[in-house]
């Protein structure tokens, strides 16, 4: 994992400022400025290979459609979008590099976040962000309106609304929609080897397609109170409904013979 730059105010040169740090602060600006000021390792996780590898093979897909600009596919006309894979030289840093940048001179941040894809309407000319998301459940609640208000699907939004933001800084004329790509896992097979003469087993995913409407009017505000918080001596106080601090909390009252 890349070391974290951390942030001083003395410093007259732009601080990195990545989308996962915006959702950091926007969860708990205690964690928040013990990351990103004071140099908190984060707590490590489990590589996500199986949604890394999902990711992978959809932008093979798309890139092939992208290398010959092509609108004609059967997704595109499934949910009926008259859309071509966005073609630009600097593609492969936004999305592999990187990532989209733009220095937000009221708070000398250097803002960026890696895209998954760009699609392009072909009658207005304006980019629409694009987001695979891999999972496999029971119920999909990711095709109700209201999954994006709350919770995770909320995150998802602001994620989005971050590209979009980012994209507009940099000159592009890009749509006020966003597009969610899930591929979402069969759980309700009965067999991961339909052909038992064969080793090689097989998990079926359904594709749905969500288009939302994004705001990014909340992220300049945002920008300017994290700057704020980073700025003070004072910490912030933990948000007690984040586990890690649950964690933290009873693990120091069992030390302190509290619990």
């Amino acid at each position: 994992m890349p070391r974290l730059k951390m942030y001083d105010k003395s410093s007259t040169e732009a601080w990195e400022c990545s989308r996962t740090a915006i959702d950091e602060f926007l969860n708990d600006p205690h964690t928040f400025v013990m990351r990103r000021k004071l140099g908190l390792m984060s707590v490590p996780s489990f590589p996500l290979n199986l949604n890394t590898a999902t990711d992978q093979i959809l932008k093979e897909d798309f890139d092939a459609l992208r290398h010959v600009q092509e609108s004609d596919y059967w997704l595109f006309a499934k949910y009926n979008l008259n859309v071509v894979p966005f073609q630009h030289a600097d593609f492969t840093k936004w999305r592999d590099g990187h990532g989209v940048r733009a220095i937000y001179e009221p708070t000398n941040f250097d803002v960026y976040g890696k895209i998954d894809d760009i699609w392009q309407d072909c009658e207005t000319g304006e980019l629409i962000v694009v987001d695979y998301k891999s999972t496999a459940r029971a119920e999909p609640e990711y095709l109700k309106p209201d999954y994006y208000r709350y919770g995770l699907g909320s995150k998802y939004k602001k994620q989005q609304e971050v590209y979009q933001w980012l994209l507009r800084r940099n000159g592009f004329d890009v749509s006020t929609k966003f597009i969610l790509l899930y591929v979402d896992g069969d759980r309700r097979a009965k067999s991961f080897f339909p052909e038992p003469s064969t080793e090689l087993g097989r998990l079926d995913f359904r594709t749905s397609l969500m288009i939302i409407n994004g705001d990014d009017n909340w992220i300049e505000k945002t920008l300017h109170d994290m700057k704020a918080v980073l700025d003070q001596d004072e910490m912030p106080e933990p948000n007690m409904n984040e586990p890690i601090n649950k964690y933290f909390y009873q693990r120091m009252q069992i030390l302190e013979g509290k619990a």
